[in-house]
């Protein structure tokens, strides 16, 4: 079933031209450094969310759970000392072999290499599929069509979707043009924008190493609410619920995210 296991600034674009984000970022960032800059997104975190999701009854530790898009595993980890059937997916090879480090021998292959677009699962696998942590948004709106797609037919009938993605009011009322703080020995620089004719935001991040510099950037589709959800109702999900926050309040403008229930027709 798996691929084998791992052993604000707004722009105004009359003044300032738009920079084309490159399209395969995350096939370049999704690395050590990526982890050590949000290292506050930490297990803790991910237990608050997990624990909303158990407690409201989205998320039944006795179905198979897949988690599309795991990065270094810190949902899938989480959910593992709690016994469930947890499978995960990534597409950065560097993250994933820290994700299997966190699994115990006995719990067989459950980490592999896809793309969420193209996932490696037959049709109705699974009761759940989460996409946490703004991992949707990364392509073009097709694309990002395509992912919707192909989470519906890995899920069983009935089987719930958890869509956790920033709330782009909140997120653009907050950003800031440019911040720096230092990671141990390391400066890391982000420089933020809004693309009016993408709309998506994009950050640089400029890492400063001693001598050496490194840059990376981020590319990511903003959504409105009703917009989100009226995609994911069109590709085939009844919307259950919307929480604005990891502890479960009820969603506003001023909420920094759209965690979005879904339910597969």
């Amino acid at each position: 079933m798996l691929l084998p296991s791992l052993s604000i600034m707004i722009e105004n674009e009359e003044i300032l031209p738009n920079p084309a984000a490159d399209p395969d970022w995350f096939k370049k960032w999704f690395n050590r450094d990526y982890l050590a800059l949000y290292s506050h997104r930490n297990l803790a975190e991910a237990n608050k969310l997990l624990q909303l999701l158990i407690e409201h009854g989205w998320l039944d530790l006795n179905g198979r759970i897949i988690d599309v898009a795991c990065g270094a595993g810190r949902h899938l980890s989480a959910l593992l000392l709690q016994n469930a059937d947890i499978y995960g997916i990534d597409l950065s090879s560097e993250l994933l072999k820290i994700a299997v480090k966190k699994i115990s021998p006995g719990k067989g292959s459950r980490l592999g290499i896809a793309d969420m677009r193209y996932l490696p699962f037959k049709n109705d696998t699974f009761t759940a599929a989460l996409n946490l942590f703004t991992s949707f948004g990364y392509f073009e709106n097709d694309a990002n069509l395509l992912t919707l797609n192909e989470i519906k037919r890995i899920l069983r009938p009935n089987g719930i979707f958890v869509l956790d993605h920033f709330n782009k009011k909140k997120q653009l009322s907050d950003m800031k043009p440019i911040s720096f703080h230092r990671i141990g020995s390391m400066l890391a620089e982000e420089r933020r924008i809004f693309n009016l004719r993408t709309n998506r935001i994009q950050k640089t991040i400029i890492l400063h190493k001693g001598e050496q510099i490194e840059e990376f950037c981020e590319s990511v589709k903003c959504y409105e609410l009703d917009e989100l959800t009226d995609i994911m109702s069109k590709t085939g999900f009844r919307i259950q619920a919307v929480y604005g926050d990891y502890n479960g309040k009820q969603y506003s403008a001023k909420s920094p995210r759209m965690i979005i229930i879904g339910v597969k027709n």
